[in-house]
């Protein structure tokens, strides 16, 4: 066989090979498989392996469903931190929805969709601590006893402000694994956590430390899904999905069966809570909607309740 020969096959198998990759990066319905199906892209949360397992992953599609439109949602090319998903959505790059705790800043420069997909609970802040530190709480029970503990955060958390606005002492880290490390090496006294992803970090990330049997903090906040300013046919089709969902009970199913354990688990330990202001809660937000929120004084007993 000639090299001419040999080389024209080769290209022309090279040929198919493109054609066929072409093919399958096209972008797919969820049901019908149409190729005019919208591609909607959402942040790849760094350092998780299967991100379509996630609650907010599998309340997006079960709102995106709704519409009946064809769809295909895919994870960005690369996993990404908080920030830069967000920052990537209001850029128009590549990530088209990302869900995150609300302020006035972020509402500022994305499209919130207002139905918070925590219930509020996201507010509801545990304290991992070291075993050796689990006697700070013992006295606590207001905001000036709190001030005189280090508490550690995120340092592009809108959790970071809000705590410094109530003039507790923070520490902050860049990196999210770091952060138990810090804790367990005494860096801070405490770490607060949502109650609904606190459990889960004890469990995945396999540290020694411990859940604070005794106190809690609570601010009102909301976990949105955010959108481009540039998108609002996608803003309505997701929101009007949801609202579709709480009607119909779907909502509150899918939010108990992630997250039931988590509310038994708080109401069977009562703590003390102690309620901070949030100056960085847009006015926009819907509380007056009481379907959409629960917060520790409908789970506890309302002794527990500290309102400052």
């Amino acid at each position: 066989m000639s090299r001419f020969i040999e080389l024209l096959l080769l290209s022309l198998v090279l040929s198919n090979l493109a054609s066929v990759a072409s093919v399958n990066a096209q972008p797919q319905s969820a049901e019908s498989g149409a190729t005019s199906a919208q591609l909607i892209v959402f942040g790849y949360p760094h350092q998780i392996a299967d991100p379509f397992t996630l609650y907010p992953i599998r309340l997006l599609r079960a709102a995106l469903d709704k519409s009946g439109a064809p769809y295909q949602l895919q994870a960005s090319p690369v996993p990404m931190v908080q920030d830069r998903s967000l920052r990537e959505i209001a850029a128009g790059n590549q990530v088209d929805v990302f869900w995150s705790m609300t302020s006035i800043e972020r509402e500022q420069y994305l499209l919130p969709i207002r139905i918070p997909i925590d219930k509020g609970l996201f507010g509801w802040r545990l304290f991992l601590c070291t075993e050796q530190n689990l006697h700070l709480t013992e006295q606590i029970h207001h905001l000036g006893q709190l001030k005189k503990l280090l508490l550690l955060q995120g340092h592009d958390w809108p959790d970071t402000k809000i705590l410094k606005s109530n003039q507790l002492r923070v520490i902050t880290s860049n990196h999210y694994s770091s952060m138990f490390t810090m804790i367990a090496t005494g860096r801070a006294d405490i770490f607060p956590r949502s109650m609904l992803e606190v459990w889960k970090e004890i469990a995945e990330l396999k540290h020694n430390l411990h859940v604070d049997p005794r106190l809690s903090i609570y601010y009102p906040t909301a976990l949105y899904f955010f959108v481009g300013k540039n998108q609002p046919e996608l803003a309505k089709r997701i929101e009007d999905g949801l609202n579709l969902m709480i009607q119909n009970g779907e909502f509150e199913q899918l939010f108990l069966a992630e997250y039931g354990a988590e509310l038994a688990e708080a109401r069977a330990m009562k703590r003390r809570v102690i309620y901070l202001d949030n100056p960085l809660l847009p006015k926009e937000t819907p509380l007056q909607r009481k379907e959409l929120w629960l917060d520790p004084a409908s789970l506890l007993d309302a002794s527990a309740v500290k309102s400052r």
